[in-house]
């Protein structure tokens, strides 16, 4: 009986834990992992909201190493809006970065839509997009 008891405290308890202590990172919808080993690329990215609302100004975008070393990541950034079946650029800017660097793209000009982040990498045939996000007009 009390081995009963013991293991259904101990259950209650770790099932407690688990609900308590979910993960309270902000979600970010908006991103990728690249981790091959092409040209040594090993990049993150993530945007810095999952929704961007009419008062939106930007969207910003952080790319990262999880490995940074002496290696320059350089390329471009594209936001990209779905239009039909194809995507159409609405931004661009380069990047260049060791460690991590965030790209600001003005939200000016751009219309209503569904869009994404691409990457190029300067040397590589690598890309990389981030999954779709709202931005509101």
């Amino acid at each position: 009986m009390f081995k009963k008891f013991l293991l259904m405290g101990f259950t209650v308890i770790l099932l407690a834990t688990l609900i308590s202590s979910g993960n309270t990172n902000k979600a970010l919808a908006a991103d990728w992992i690249w981790s091959g080993n092409q040209q040594n690329l090993n990049v993150n990215g993530f945007t810095d909201a999952s929704y961007y609302t009419k008062k939106a100004t930007t969207v910003d975008f952080t790319l990262g190493s999880p490995y940074p070393g002496g290696h320059t990541f350089k390329g471009n950034l594209y936001l990209q809006r779905k239009s039909g079946s194809k995507w159409t650029t609405c931004k661009k800017t380069t990047f260049s970065f060791k460690v991590s660097v965030t790209k600001s793209f003005s939200l000016k000009g751009c219309k209503t839509g569904y869009y994404r982040v691409k990457a190029t990498f300067q040397g590589s045939k690598a890309t990389n997009t981030t999954n779709t996000f709202k931005i509101n007009r």
